[in-house]
């Protein structure tokens, strides 16, 4: 009997830092071109946390561009709506970020 061994790609996440995922990859990363690049599927559960931390954070660097188009244009309806979801983005990104340092730092494969 022939025995056929094919080689089992690890998850991607931290490939490139000194402590990757040692995790099997199954999962394809979400929305992402390249099939080659999947993630274990523990990885892949976080994916969208993953994610949502860092849209909030291009969201919140993009704030000052917009409040400052909206006082341009003397749009202070615009304005309010601009700080309370300024304020929501950064309180859910405080909450956000925190857990997810917690979650990677014990999901490492030993």
């Amino acid at each position: 009997m022939t025995e056929t061994r094919t080689e089992q790609a690890t998850c991607i996440m931290g490939r490139s830092s000194s402590k990757p995922c040692g995790r099997p990859a199954t999962e394809p990363v979400p929305n992402w071109p390249e099939d080659d690049l999947v993630l274990c599927a523990f990885h892949a559960t976080l994916e969208p946390l993953f994610q949502e931390a860092e849209d909030l954070s291009l969201g919140l660097a993009l704030f000052k561009e917009w409040r400052k188009e909206a006082r341009k244009h003397g749009n202070q309806p615009l304005l309010k709506l601009l700080d309370r979801a300024r304020a929501e983005f950064s309180e859910r990104l405080t909450l956000l970020d925190p857990s997810l340092e917690v979650v990677e730092r014990f999901s490492r494969v030993k």
